[in-house]
Order: structure tokens, then sequence, then C-alpha cells
């Protein structure tokens, strides 16, 4: 509401939201299909399945490392941080919870796993290149 009192019309304001859109186009794309992908797991149950596999694959010992392996190979398919915790998070918290893990370890294991991944899935250098559009 600020961003619209502060132009001269709706018009005007429509006009600033796409200039600076355009140069962050393909990252605004992106998140819905995060959101359809976080859906197809819940509704189909491959959230629980995949659950299944880390509870009977690991033991409570060795659940947070192979969440860290899961969250860097999570990264190849969904680049944000934010967006790899809302699909890649409930699963593993309910894989957690089952074998009695604390929650910090699985989610510090899954912001680990999404630093490394960082490393050769830079997501947050895409706005550097709008800079030269």
């Amino acid at each position: 509401m600020l961003g619209l009192v502060l132009h001269e019309s709706p018009v005007a304001y429509r006009r600033a939201i796409a200039q600076s859109v355009r140069g962050i186009s393909g990252i605004v794309l992106q998140f819905p299909f995060y959101g359809g992908i976080l859906e197809v797991m819940k509704l189909t149950g491959l959230s629980s399945n995949i659950a299944d596999v880390f509870v009977h694959a690991s033991s409570a010992r060795t659940l947070p490392f192979f969440t860290f392996f899961a969250s860097i190979l999570t990264k190849s398919f969904v680049p944000s941080g934010a967006s790899e915790w809302a699909v890649e998070g409930p699963v593993m918290l309910q894989a957690a919870q089952q074998l009695g893990v604390p929650y910090g370890k699985i989610t510090m294991a899954v912001a680990y796993g999404n630093m490394l991944g960082n490393m050769y899935q830079p997501f947050w250098s895409l706005p550097l290149l709008g800079l030269w559009d």
C-alpha cells in the first residue's frame, strides 16, 4: 500500500513494478513451481513415503547425516533455501519424530546441506545477472 501511495497513480505503480520485476522475472517464475512440488509431494503421499525410506535406512544417530546429503541432492532441483525447506523440511521432521531425533539437529543438517549445495547451485547469485540486463 505504501508503494501505491508513493506513486502518482495506480498506472505508474504498475509500470514501476513491471520495470523492477523484469530483472528478476526468472526468480519470480520459479516459486510457483516449488509450491507445486510441495503440493504434489503432500497430496500423493510422496512425503510420507520418502520419510519412511529415511526411517528404515537410518537410525537416530545417522538420520542427521543422511538428511545433510539429501539436502545437497534436493538443492539440484530446488535452488532456493526457503523453498528447499518447504519441500524437504516436513519429510525430514516426520522421520525425526519417528526416530526420536531432536528437530534442531535435522534443521541444521538441512541448513548445512543447503549451504554446501549453494557452492554448485548458486541461487543467491541470480539477482546479480539482472545488473547486466
